[in-house]
């Protein structure tokens, strides 16, 4: 039998600006909870690569072998983890956000808004620090703060509003995906006369070769802007294709013992990300999920306003599209490690065109899973163990970066590539072990973890006057 929401400890229904259903908005959401502790968690799965050295150029290698355990496991954790778990946290951040301004605060002069708006700006340099001295360049803070202090503008939008302008982001940063991969195809396009041309240069010296004739010279040369032309395209081509020795600067740099040196090497990768990727399109894959958060709060969809079935349903529909929208992401890819000039010539649309849809969807699967369990009351010792992670997610993605920063890198233990890419989910698995105990036992005895106290110390200015 489905849990009311009182039941599942979603509060009484009411209408208010920011939380809708909830008569006195409670300082924190179960489903809430849960969804962060499984995104902080899991989520490892993934960036484990980026930790131990296992680029894309390695991760393709592996998925075209199309059998063995390696390819299977692969296989799962890119379709289940990659981006989907990262914007089921930016989802859950968007929801938290609106339930922070909905509830009162005690012991602060600062209003809700206020204490958002600085809370943000908190979460925009613990990216900076947690990108740049504790060398993860896949920091996702520094993104989230952006986006959370740009939208906190439409907080009091409905949740139609918010739900449209989420997919107009989703269809923003499909578009800047062709963009690129249409200059791509500008380049082959360019490509084509100059091949062409090179074709009859090439038969008119071997007919040079050939003639007997004395005094004959071969005038017919590329221009310079054609050289250019050749050249551009030539980059193109090679944009996909690895070999060992492509990684081996990075690596070498990686397994040096000295600070100074990893920090030489990841700050360039770390500055490419946060500048270059991050506006071109990671800003428009983390305001999708954002915004696709508060709408979702806002719809009441994180308070139990559907019935189990709905959110089972839900779940299938999103699972189902994400899917298909994986399957067309990975064939492409793999025709792209193949041959990336064939599959430019013949593609109209990039390998990873639907992605932040797929993305999108996923999350939003996770989320409906979530709370179709929570409202069944089922695996709710699971769950208590999730919402104490989720309670302190922030300190333990910190801790993640400082324990495989250790590990992995140079002036630690040194394992950066080094490792078997299985061996790598034992690890993760030990990770998450560990990090569960340390959430459970520091709960005991405080309300908050350390790093959530910090940003809650330094938003308010009280506990560290």
């Amino acid at each position: 039998m489905d849990s009311t929401p009182e039941e599942a400890g979603f509060g009484s229904s009411q209408e208010h600006a920011y939380a809708p259903y909830f008569n006195a908005p409670p300082s924190r959401l179960r489903s809430l909870d849960i969804m962060k502790g499984l995104a902080v968690l899991a989520g490892l799965f993934f960036t484990i690569f980026v930790w131990a050295g296992i680029s894309k150029g390695m991760q393709g290698q592996v998925l075209m072998q199309k059998h063995g355990t390696t390819h299977v496991l692969q296989v799962l954790v890119t379709f289940l983890v990659e981006d989907k778990l990262r914007s089921l946290l930016i989802v859950a951040f968007g929801a938290s956000m609106l339930l922070m301004l909905a509830r009162p605060h005690k012991d602060t002069l600062y209003s809700a808004q206020e204490l958002v708006i600085r809370r943000n700006f908190l979460l925009l340099m613990f990216g900076i620090v947690n990108g740049v001295l504790l060398l993860w360049p896949m920091d996702i803070l520094y993104g989230v703060g952006i986006v959370g202090v740009i939208y906190f503008a439409f907080a009091r939008m409905d949740k139609r509003g918010l739900m449209i302008l989420a997919f107009l982001t989703m269809l923003i940063g499909s578009g800047k995906i062709y963009w690129h991969y249409h200059d791509d195809q500008k380049a082959w396009q360019k490509y084509i006369p100059v091949e062409a041309k090179e074709k009859k240069i090439k038969a008119d010296s071997a007919k040079l070769k050939d003639s007997l004739k004395t005094g004959f010279k071969k005038t017919d040369t590329l221009t310079r802007k054609e050289k250019e032309y050749k050249d551009k395209w030539e980059g193109v081509s090679k944009k996909y294709a690895w070999e060992k020795k492509n990684d081996s600067g990075q690596i070498k740099a990686l397994q040096d013992g000295r600070w100074t040196k990893i920090y030489e090497a990841q700050l360039k990768t770390t500055q490419q990300r946060e500048s270059w990727w991050f506006y071109q399109f990671g800003f428009w894959f983390f305001s999708a999920a954002l915004l696709m958060g508060m709408a979702l709060f806002k719809d009441g969809f994180f308070s139990g306003k559907y019935a189990a079935w709905q959110y089972l349903v839900s779940f299938l529909i999103l699972t189902t599209g994400a899917f298909f929208l994986f399957r067309y992401r990975m064939h492409g890819w793999m025709d792209v490690i193949k041959d990336y000039p064939a599959f430019v010539k013949r593609n109209p649309l990039p390998m990873d065109f639907f992605r932040p849809f797929e993305m999108i969807f996923g999350a939003v699967a996770y989320a409906s899973a979530i709370m179709f369990f929570v409202c069944k009351q089922w695996m709710t010792k699971l769950g208590d163990v999730l919402v104490k992670v989720g309670r302190m997610a922030l300190t333990l993605y910190i801790f993640q970066s400082i324990v495989l920063g250790v590990v992995m890198y140079g002036f630690g233990m040194g394992y950066y590539a080094r490792i078997n890419q299985n061996w790598l989910y034992f690890i993760v698995l030990e990770l998450i072990l560990v990090q569960v105990v340390f959430a459970i036992l520091w709960l005991r005895y405080f309300n908050m973890g350390p790093v959530e106290w910090l940003l809650t110390s330094l938003a308010k200015k009280i506990a560290l006057k």
